[in-house]
Formats: C-alpha cells, sequence, structure tokens
C-alpha cells in the first residue's frame, strides 16, 4: 500500500495547520516567529 497524504492524516505533525498555509508568503521574520508561537503550543 503506497504511504498517501490521506493514510498519514492521523498523526499530528501531517496535519494541516491554517497558521502555515502561507508559508511562501511570509518573511523570515514571519516565519521565525510563527515556529516559535507554534513551539509555546506543545
Amino acid at each position: 500500500m503506497a504511504d498517501t497524504y490521506e493514510s498519514r492524516g492521523h498523526l499530528l505533525t501531517e496535519q494541516v495547520n491554517p497558521m502555515s498555509q502561507n508559508l511562501d508568503q511570509m518573511t523570515a521574520l514571519e516565519l521565525v516567529d510563527l515556529f516559535n508561537a507554534e513551539d509555546k503550543k506543545h
């Protein structure tokens, strides 16, 4: 069986995070701020 995105959806790290949908449009500072905010959640 192929390992698809759908087959890994139950994993926390493989779930869609709406806060990071626009990573390609963020500045380096925005990325670091987002990563730090996400790290504080866990």
